[in-house]
């Protein structure tokens, strides 16, 4: 994952990723409020990832398709937003 990152131009989490990730690593509820284009949607992404990869950066094996992660948009532009950053970084 941080290679990933740090291939896209990312040094360090935006304040809102940086409060985020420690929450939902720990298996916590997270509720994050900030401006457009302040990295919300990494800061849940990136737990989903780690969490779905595990310690190892390789993908826990599941049932196939079997849904590993649901995200729930109320929109679907922004459902498809979502999805391009999923892309990016997944």
């Amino acid at each position: 994952l941080v290679a990933g990152f740090r291939g896209a131009g990312f040094s360090a989490p935006s304040p809102i990723q940086g409060q985020a990730w420690p929450a939902a690593l720990a298996g916590r509820d997270v509720v994050g409020v900030a401006k457009t284009g302040s990295g919300k949607t990494l800061g849940f992404l990136v737990p989903a990832f780690a969490l779905i990869c595990g310690r190892n950066a390789v993908p826990l094996p599941a049932t196939p398709c079997a849904p590993r992660c649901v995200v729930l948009a109320p929109t679907r532009e922004l459902a498809t937003q979502i999805a391009e950053e999923a892309t990016k970084f997944a």
